[in-house]
């Protein structure tokens, strides 16, 4: 359940929840949103109502808590078995959608995801490409941006692959889904706004959606 929906579920399990385990997974992404989203300071209340034993947080990049009742929770260490380090390319521009475009082009056959959070400049982008290239976009976002998207709107196949050749998505893709395809991956950081600047956390969260061996080309 998505943490805005959590108080509801407790209220309907009522007494019945001492029978259940409360994870809060991604917690690190908790920990970042909560300053513009007041409900994840919920999701905490309501993780010290379980018993110890049957409550956790879980996270691949887990950062430092502000309240002090963590400190009393047990913590386990799983360390990473394999090598993350891979190549990066970094563009620095004051024209990211003019320089997205160049980067589109560039690879006319492969699958593509480009994480950009903020669906006007996503269409933007697609405004500055060939009606060729648009007949195969799609862009995974919240259903609350479906009119706004139009016949753009996508989502991930039953075998949770990209549904098209181009595929954008919104923050709402970031975390908690699994991407069983091979593509290239470009992710914008914008600066001058806050809910598009993306910590280096974040960056790998998305980087994480793909659960396939060599699936980021």
């Amino acid at each position: 359940v998505v943490a805005d929906s959590l108080e509801k579920l407790l209220k309907v399990l009522g007494r019945k929840k001492e029978d259940y385990f409360l994870m809060v997974d991604e917690v690190d992404i908790l920990q970042a949103d909560i300053n513009y989203r007041p409900k994840l300071e919920k999701v905490m209340d309501y993780y010290f109502t379980f018993k110890p034993k049957r409550r956790c947080l879980v996270s691949a990049t887990l950062n430092k808590f502000s309240d002090p009742r963590l400190r009393y929770e047990s913590y386990f260490d799983f360390p990473q078995a394999y090598n993350t380090r891979r190549k990066i390319n970094l563009y620095n521009t004051n024209n990211i959608n003019a320089s997205l475009v160049q980067e589109i082009k560039k690879y006319p056959q492969e699958k593509m995801l480009i994480a950009y959070n903020s669906i006007t400049e996503i269409l933007n982008v697609i405004s500055g490409l060939e009606d060729e290239l648009k007949q195969d976009i799609g862009i995974l976002c919240s259903e609350q941006s479906k009119d706004k998207v139009g016949s753009y709107f996508a989502n991930l196949t039953d075998d949770n692959e990209l549904p098209n050749r181009i595929n954008f998505m919104t923050c709402t893709y970031f975390v908690r889904i699994d991407i069983t395809d091979s593509y290239h991956l470009i992710t914008v950081s914008n600066a001058d706004k806050e809910y598009m600047m993306l910590s280096v956390d974040k960056m790998n969260q998305i980087y994480g959606r793909c659960r396939i061996d060599n699936g980021i080309l």
